[in-house]
C-alpha cells in the first residue's frame, strides 16, 4: 500500500517537475535490488549507476528514501557482524568539520547511521556521534588516490573522551 502511494506521488510530481537522473534510479530502487547487486563481502559496486544515485542523494541531497534504503541495507551489514561479537559494538559515524557542514546542511553518514540503528532498534550497538570531532578542515576525498586520501585525513580528527 505504502509503496503504491509512494509511485502514485512520484507520478504526479514528475508530470510537472521531472526528476534529477539520481532522483528516477533511487526511485526504482529496492532493497531487494540492492541485495543482488553486492559483492561478497557486502560492499556495492560504486560502478553501478543505481548505487551512485543512492550514495549522491543521501550525500548531497540527504532524501528520505535514499536514507532508508542505505539504512536498512548497513543494518543488514552489521547485526551480521554483531553475531560474531560478544558484546556491544560502537557505531561512530564520520565526523565533518563546521564549515563543510554548514555548506551542506548534514552529515550523510549520521543520517545513514541513525537509519541503520532505526531498522536495528540500537541491538547490540552503542552510537556516539560526538566521541570524534573534524578539526582541520580538510579538501574533499573525492578523486583522490588511496594514498592521497590517507594523506589528507591525517591528524584532521580528535577523539573527545578517549
Amino acid at each position: 500500500m505504502q509503496k503504491t502511494i509512494r509511485t502514485i506521488f512520484y507520478f504526479i510530481v514528475g508530470l510537472f517537475a521531472p526528476p534529477r537522473e539520481t532522483e528516477a534510479l533511487l526511485n526504482e530502487l529496492t532493497l531487494e535490488k540492492l541485495q543482488g547487486l553486492a559483492n561478497y563481502d557486502g560492499t556495492l559496486p560504486y560502478h553501478e549507476r543505481v548505487v551512485r544515485a543512492l550514495v549522491w542523494e543521501l550525500k548531497y541531497r540527504a532524501r528520505s528514501r535514499a536514507c532508508e534504503l542505505a539504512g536498512a541495507y548497513l543494518a543488514e551489514l552489521l547485526l551480521a557482524e554483531a553475531e560474531e561479537h560478544i558484546g556491544t559494538m560502537l557505531l561512530i559515524p564520520m565526523p565533518m568539520h563546521e564549515a563543510r557542514r554548514k555548506q551542506r546542511g548534514h552529515n550523510q553518514t549520521e543520517l545513514l547511521c541513525e537509519a541503520a540503528l532505526k531498522v536495528t532498534g540500537a541491538g547490540p550497538f552503542a552510537y556516539d556521534p560526538s566521541l570524534l570531532i573534524r578539526v582541520k578542515n580538510t579538501k574533499t576525498q573525492q578523486g583522490l588516490e588511496r594514498s592521497e586520501r590517507l594523506k589528507n585525513v591525517k591528524d584532521s580528527m580528535l577523539v573527545t573522551h578517549p
